[in-house]
């Protein structure tokens, strides 16, 4: 089982402690009250999830308060500051995992790649703003092929741009929808 280590924030040091396993925590300290002070014990934070699924926590320091994400304060923590033209990756792209093994600083392309390589980019009919699904771009793809359309017609026929077929011609836009060996079998769509 592995050691959990726990580390002074940086610009927090006395306050707030951050372990390799993601977890974050308050450090204990005198709190006034109204027949003087009491020694508050240490208390681990409950992070909260943001829209993106990203966990965050509150600090407060000087009566100033600002929500950051684990995943950063675990890597500024334990690696140091983000490089200039990086931002925190997840292994695993999983972003309830903030465990030091599973973060590094990385450029944005690589990223994507692990989201590619984890199955979690959001391709085709799974993006919220996709007009087309899979199977219509089958479709193009087959009457593309065995031509006799217009590009201009199929963006008709389809209910998209003209740049949307033209991208889908050229393989820039929905790669992963490829013919199959039938297609020569398939009728046009009229």
């Amino acid at each position: 089982m592995e050691e959990e280590i726990w580390k002074d924030i940086p610009g927090y040091e006395g306050y707030y402690r951050v372990s390799n396993m993601g977890r974050v925590k308050s450090l204990s300290r005198l709190k006034r009250c109204g027949c003087g002070f009491y020694e508050e014990p240490d208390i681990l934070l409950k992070p909260k999830k943001a829209g993106s699924g990203r966990l965050y926590v509150s600090l407060h320091k000087n009566g100033k308060r600002n929500n950051l994400y684990v995943h950063r304060l675990v890597l500024i923590t334990f690696v140091g500051p983000c490089p200039e033209g990086m931002e925190c990756c997840h292994k695993d792209d999983n972003p309830l995992n903030n465990r030091l093994e599973n973060l590094r600083w990385d450029t944005h392309k690589n990223n994507i790649i692990d989201r590619i390589n984890n199955d979690k980019q959001v391709k085709g009919s799974r993006s919220g703003r996709s007009i087309l699904t899979e199977e219509s771009v089958m479709e193009i793809k087959k009457i593309l092929f065995r031509g006799g359309y217009k590009i201009k017609d199929l963006a008709s026929k389809f209910g998209v741009a003209i740049s949307t077929i033209s991208a889908i011609k050229n393989g820039i836009n929905w790669k992963h929808v490829t013919l199959g060996d039938d297609y020569a079998h398939t009728e046009i769509l009229q």
